[in-house]
């Protein structure tokens, strides 16, 4: 039993690339296949990185295309199962793995995730200590990392890529994944979101909200339907 993890990148400078880096360091010391797909152009460009499949994926959108990213990625992956990761979530990615089973069609692979101050994620980072104190919890069925079968990702037709930019992508792919089998949740750890400077922008997410909750009132009606109408490269 495999699982590929997948890393998407877009325009990473700063906290930003840090994250990145430390996130890739301990993806690479857990997993056989590890794949990033970095949106380009953008101002801040990766350099080829040993080791791993790197794609760069052309993109016309100034915002992330996060979707059409990790389905290209999903087509690139060997692995029965994908390990779909934002650049500044952090979790004991070993540990993780040891507790998926095959019969798991969908896993939350942590109870919740914390947002890290600056010097949380300084320390975490420079000192490899995790400190957690007072730092807020947010919880979301699909959010910041989600461990999918392949199959399923497939049957449900993977992300759906009219999401671009920042927001709701996510939840989107939530209430599939609610409506089409039984999420596992990992309860025994913890995610940690690593701290940056906010560099997203907000209109996407108010483009994106209406999009999410058009298409949830169409999935209540017809799971299938909906499923089918989805904008996806799978």
């Amino acid at each position: 039993m495999t699982t590929s993890f997948i890393l998407p990148a877009f325009n990473l400078s700063s906290y930003r690339l840090r994250n990145f880096n430390y996130v890739l360091e301990k993806a690479r010391k857990a997993f056989e296949e590890v794949i990033i797909v970095e949106q380009v152009p953008a101002i801040n460009e990766l350099p080829p990185i040993p080791g791993v499949k790197h794609f760069k994926i052309p993109c016309t959108n100034r915002q992330i295309e996060k979707s059409k990213l990790i389905n290209y990625a999903f087509k690139k992956s060997s692995g029965q199962f994908l390990w779909v990761n934002d650049a500044d979530i952090y979790l004991p990615f070993k540990k993780v793995l040891s507790q998926i089973e095959e019969y798991m069609e969908f896993i939350k692979p942590f109870k919740f995730f914390v947002k890290l101050n600056e010097e949380q994620t300084n320390t975490l980072i420079d000192e490899r200590i995790l400190h957690i104190d007072n730092a807020p919890a947010v919880n979301v069925l699909v959010g910041g990392a989600f461990i999918i079968r392949r199959d399923r990702f497939e049957s449900i037709r993977g992300m759906n890529e009219d999401y671009t930019g920042w927001g709701y992508e996510d939840n989107e792919l939530g209430i599939r994944v609610g409506a089409t089998c039984t999420p596992v949740i990992l309860e025994e750890f913890v995610g940690a979101h690593l701290y940056h400077v906010q560099a997203f922008d907000n209109d996407t997410e108010y483009k994106n909200k209406p999009l999410f909750y058009k298409g949830k009132h169409e999935l209540e009606n017809n799971v299938d339907d909906y499923i089918a109408s989805i904008n996806s490269s799978i």
